[in-house]
């Protein structure tokens, strides 16, 4: 950093393969940060159709006529198979791979699960065969009923991902509260994230957890967006009026995101300590740098998105571990670190325009 700068920038062009069968997408993901903040960044970028290996064999949930099972892998949260029947999957080639197998009654509960770390998956496997017995039986954790601003709909999600990110879904259901389904077996590098969320009209507030050891769940959501919230459209829009949340103790970045096509994706996290005073961002133009060639043309219909993030981690903490690979947020670099006791809060707004 030169003498006298706080402030620094890092951009990253990252093309993936995601096999949807549009090619490359296009994706440039920019750092607006301060260095009292972090000075380290962690993502994840590359394709998620490498090498692979294909896991094959059967499993006997053991809970009698009209049970079902599910194979969890890599990126892949498998599909139900009638018990006793043959299951196929594709994980990447490496010999740190887990499986997570989870057995469902006639009910379609999950009432069984194990978890196979560490399978050598070099090359592929046959004769994967597992029973599944009372031993491997999963405990229910409870859900507390959580309220939504008023007109929005919330829902909450919880999800267990092992150390080397074979992940599933353990619980999901409404805003008035449920349960999930905790694991045997898992250690204190496999953790549980549960989302608690409410949307209206294309603005949402969620509340995020990451936990490893399991137990009743609440969730607190933040204060909505303000409706009415538009950006100056432009191929390289403006954010302004960014104020939400941004005098909250915790508040750490906002993030933005627009789309484009079916391949072409900019996002940007831009902290608190680089926006300072200011209250407005605009995207810069980073076309005429080499291999950053992501812009929408006039007349293209752009779709964008802000938030508000807030935090009980430092954006050192949220920024230096790679993001656990749990949906398209990690993906497009609005993801954070995959640790446990992490607790953040978003609220957002999108829409959509034309490229002048």
């Amino acid at each position: 950093m030169p003498s006298g700068e706080t402030r620094y920038g890092v951009a990253i062009s990252c093309p993936f393969t995601l096999g949807l069968g549009l090619g490359a997408v296009q994706l440039a993901r920019i750092y607006q940060l301060s260095i009292a903040e972090t000075t380290k960044i962690s993502v994840m970028c590359g394709s998620l159709n490498g090498n692979l290996s294909r896991v094959e064999g059967t499993v006997n949930t053991g809970l009698g006529a009209g049970s079902a099972y599910r194979v969890s892998a890599f990126i892949s949260e498998g599909t139900d198979i009638a018990n006793g029947g043959s299951y196929s999957i594709n994980i990447p080639s490496s010999s740190g791979q887990d499986l997570l197998v989870l057995g469902f009654n006639s009910s379609s509960t999950l009432q069984r699960a194990r978890i196979v770390h560490n399978l050598n998956a070099s090359s592929n496997l046959t004769g994967q065969n597992f029973t599944l017995t009372a031993s491997d039986a999963v405990t229910s954790q409870t859900v507390n009923a959580f309220t939504p601003p008023a007109g929005f709909t919330g829902s909450y999600s919880v999800r267990f991902r092992s150390k080397n990110n074979a992940y599933a879904r353990v619980g999901s259901g409404t805003s008035a509260g449920g349960s999930y389904a905790a694991l045997p077996g898992a250690g204190a590098e496999d953790l549980y994230f549960a989302l608690g969320w409410a949307s209206s009209l294309g603005r949402e507030v969620a509340h995020i957890r990451s936990f490893s050891t399991p137990a009743a769940l609440s969730f607190s959501l933040p204060a909505e967006w303000p409706g009415g919230y538009s950006v100056n459209p432009a191929a390289l829009p403006t954010f302004n009026n960014l104020t939400h949340l941004a005098s909250d103790p915790q508040f750490r970045a906002y993030q933005m995101l627009i789309a484009w096509s079916p391949v072409g994706f900019l996002a940007a996290t831009v902290s608190k300590g680089w926006l300072g005073s200011s209250t407005s961002y605009s995207f810069p133009d980073l076309t005429a740098l080499g291999g950053f060639s992501a812009k929408p043309f006039s007349g293209e219909s752009v779709e964008w998105l802000v938030r508000a993030v807030t935090s009980n981690k430092t954006l050192s903490e949220l920024l230096s571990t790679a993001p656990a690979l749990l949906s398209e947020e990690a993906i497009f670099g609005l993801g954070f670190a995959a640790v446990g006791g992490l607790e953040y809060k978003t609220a957002s707004t999108s829409g959509d325009f034309v490229v002048p």
